[in-house]
Parts: structure tokens; C-alpha cells; sequence
């Protein structure tokens, strides 16, 4: 296999995590790129807020594509930085329990979201001279709160602590924004949690959807033979794993073993 070909082959492998990190580096090089080759800096400010969304409705209606580029465009490198390691490691424990096109569903309300309540916050608080938003935080804590949501109670072994429950780690970020609400940019750290709730509510609604239909298809009382079904397709999950490792299940693999495991 050639190396063009080898390198398409991977590509086409990458999930919908992977995808959402590189487009986020890559505006992120384009922009310090652009930033460098444009000698007045304000013209270089000013490629970064035709990506980022406005505080003023009026100017947010005359950019309407700002909503979804601010979510994927970031300055300063620690802001890039930090958002994708949260996204990554939460992105990662999300895509163990659901699809990738749920993450993208997830990430793309949770920065729509913010965006919104960004936008709302500045109107109501004639706030909106001067200021702009961008980054992938709100949508990043969309992506953590979701995740935190559908496995509470996993833990993850934090440096000089420990093991902590997943939503303890969630509920410590969430904090973190609601502090700074008094600092800075309150319109922004709103947009932050908006995001997070989006993403809790998110997963909560298609919980109750997925209950729902359960419950209207589920016509009898589950028998001692479903039961053992369930056990064999538990072994056979769990073979695949032991031999293949964990990412050779399919996403509908990997539903089936996560509905048997709350079971």
C-alpha cells in the first residue's frame, strides 16, 4: 500500500472525536498564520471575530455562520490546549458507551447552546460593545456533562488523589465557571454552563426516548431463556474485547454491551 493510500485509509478511520480536535488545531494554525502574515493587528483581530459570535444580536444576524465557527476557532494556545484535553478525555469514555455522530450531535448543541445564552445575556444586559466569544468550552462541557450523565459512577484515577467518580470530576468544571461568574466575561462563563446543560439534557432525552420505546415494545415479562440471550451475547462482547481489544466492536456492538451492563 502506498503512503497517500495508507494515510486516506487512516483518515477515513478517524472518529468523530479526532476530526473535531484537528479542525479545531487547524483554524487554530490558520488563524496565528494569518495573525502573522498581516502586518496591522487589527486586521488580524478582525479575521477572529468574523469567526467569533458577536455580543450584539443585530451583528450576530448580519454573521450568521458564527454560531458554529466560534465553537471551533481559538487564539491563545492554552485555551486550545486545555479544551481539547478535556474533550479527549472525556470524548473518549463517551465514545465507549455511544456513537460517534451522538458526539458531534452533542458538541455541535452544547456551543449552539452557549452561543444562544451568550447572545441573550448581552441583550438583556446592553453589554455589547466591543465583546465577541470564541472557543470550544461550552461545547466541551457539553461533551463532559453528557458523558458524566451516562457513567456517574465510573471513576478515573486523578493524579495526588486518586480514584473519583466521573461526576464529581464534572460537577468540579461546572463549579469552576460558576465562581467566576462575579470575573471577566459573566456572558461567557453563562455560555460555559449552557453548555453543559445541553449536554445533561441531552442524554437525559434520548434516555427517555430510548425508556419509552422499551416500554412500548416490551410485550412480555422477560423470560428465563432472554436471560440466558443475554449472558452469551455478554460472553461473546466480551471475548471480542479480550481477543480484538475494545475498539473492534461496532457502534452497535457497543450499545448492546452498555444496555446489558445496566441491566
Amino acid at each position: 500500500m502506498a503512503a497517500t493510500d495508507l494515510f486516506a485509509y487512516r483518515i477515513r478511520r478517524w472518529s468523530a472525536l479526532t476530526w473535531i480536535i484537528v479542525i479545531c488545531a487547524a483554524v487554530f494554525i490558520a488563524v496565528r498564520i494569518a495573525g502573522a502574515i498581516m502586518t496591522d493587528g487589527a486586521a488580524a483581530r478582525s479575521l477572529v471575530d468574523w469567526l467569533a459570535v458577536p455580543a450584539s444580536l443585530p451583528s450576530a444576524l448580519h454573521r450568521p455562520w458564527t454560531p458554529l465557527t466560534y465553537m471551533f476557532t481559538h487564539y491563545d494556545v492554552f485555551h486550545l490546549l486545555f479544551n481539547m484535553l478535556w474533550l479527549y478525555w472525556f470524548g473518549i469514555i463517551f465514545l465507549s458507551f455511544s456513537s460517534s455522530r451522538r458526539l458531534i450531535e452533542t458538541y455541535l448543541a452544547g456551543g449552539i447552546a452557549g452561543a444562544a445564552v451568550y447572545l441573550l445575556f448581552n441583550l438583556a444586559a446592553s453589554s455589547a460593545s466591543g465583546h465577541s466569544m470564541i472557543g470550544a468550552s461550552g461545547a466541551v462541557l457539553a461533551v463532559v456533562a453528557a458523558t458524566a450523565v451516562m457513567t456517574p459512577r465510573l471513576k478515573l484515577n486523578l493524579m495526588l488523589i486518586g480514584p473519583v467518580e466521573i461526576r464529581w470530576i464534572a460537577v468540579a468544571v461546572v463549579a469552576l465557571d460558576v465562581i467566576s461568574l462575579g470575573n471577566g466575561n459573566p456572558g461567557a462563563h453563562l455560555a460555559h454552563l449552557a453548555g453543559a446543560g445541553a449536554g445533561a439534557a441531552l442524554v437525559m432525552a434520548r434516555r427517555r426516548i430510548s425508556l419509552h420505546g422499551n416500554k412500548r415494545n416490551r410485550t412480555t415479562v422477560k423470560s428465563p431463556a432472554d436471560v440466558s440471550d443475554d449472558k452469551a451475547e455478554l460472553d461473546r462482547l466480551l471475548d471480542k474485547i479480550r481477543i480484538s481489544g475494545y475498539s473492534s466492536l461496532t457502534a452497535e456492538e457497543r450499545r448492546i454491551l452498555f444496555d446489558i451492563s445496566r441491566k
